[in-house]
């Protein structure tokens, strides 16, 4: 396409928060639809989201994907060594809604994101506002589960000096470029347009990313923790949407996660990898779809 969408406010809204801090989102689909937040993994910036704008829309649903700390133009959170990053990212959370006069909304949350959004379904005062169920996709597991990456249980008994390794195994499956090339098309969902890959990737390379702490939190090296005690103490159902081919969280191991929360239901979809990037073509329409019985009533 020759307009790049990407410059359009809707994907570049900023908030100032009462500290000073910004927080920066995209705001697209249908604007009088039912609101929807997306937290995306590691490496995930909110521009992402002009891949599914379209679909989303046609759904009816208003989504909201806010750069999480250190992401994209939101800045850190502040260092609170008693709180894991993210329960203490719940009060921008409130903040943003309250902020937008969002009464009721939906939550997603994507590979690592999908930690940001379990902790917003944990919490009593946030989680009457959230119209169930609770979407993550290819949800990030903790390790302990017997079914994780050996790889990866192996990578979180590295030292921090060495945690390069762990970098690697991780950028290999999830980094931008990793795969795809500048000049390949991604298609734009519910359209009959594209965008090049180098055009998304190079506006996404203008801000900043933390990368770094996502490592840290998801193998479970941050100092304050990751919070999982409450977490998984949630107060929304749950449905998980996996893809069948994901070789970062696999199958298995998603599966043993939706079996120890009480309720919780899982969608494997079949040829389907982790990346966000790659993704959304199979899986984020069933991802959207969980919400189809409340969109004509939010």
């Amino acid at each position: 396409m020759t307009t790049n969408p990407l410059t359009d406010g809707a994907f570049n809204r900023t908030l100032r928060l009462a500290d000073g801090r910004i927080v920066s989102y995209a705001d697209v689909g249908a604007q009088d639809g039912m609101p929807v937040l997306l937290f995306l993994g590691m490496h995930g910036h909110r521009h992402a989201t002009v891949l599914v704008e379209a679909v989303a829309r046609q759904r009816g649903l208003r989504l909201l994907c806010i750069d999480r700390p250190g992401y994209g133009l939101s800045s850190p959170l502040p260092y609170d060594a008693a709180t894991p990053e993210p329960i203490a990212f719940t009060d921008i959370v409130q903040a943003l809604v309250d902020a937008l006069d969002i009464a009721r909304f939906g939550v997603m949350g994507q590979s690592a994101g999908a930690l940001y959004a379990m902790a917003v379904a944990s919490q009593s005062h946030l989680a009457p506002r959230i119209v169930a169920p609770l979407v993550l996709i290819s949800p990030w597991v903790r390790l302990t589960n017997s079914r994780t990456s050996r790889v990866l249980y192996a990578a979180s008994y590295a030292p921090r000096s060495v945690l390069a390794a762990a970098v690697k195994v991780m950028d290999i499956s999830m980094e931008w470029g990793a795969v795809w090339s500048a000049s390949d098309e991604m298609a734009l969902l519910g359209t009959n347009m594209s965008i090049p890959f180098g055009e998304l990737r190079a506006r996404v390379a203008t801000e900043a990313h933390n990368a770094y702490g996502d490592i840290l939190l998801c193998l479970e090296k941050d100092p304050r923790g990751v919070g999982y005690d409450v977490l998984t103490d949630l107060r929304v159902p749950l449905h998980v949407v996996h893809g069948a081919t994901d070789g970062m969280v696999p199958v298995d191991a998603a599966v043993s996660f939706v079996a120890s929360i009480q309720g919780a239901t899982i969608t494997i979809v079949p040829e389907t990898p982790h990346r966000f990037i790659d993704f959304y073509k199979t899986g984020i329409e069933l991802a959207f779809d969980a919400f189809a019985p409340s969109t004509t009533s939010v």
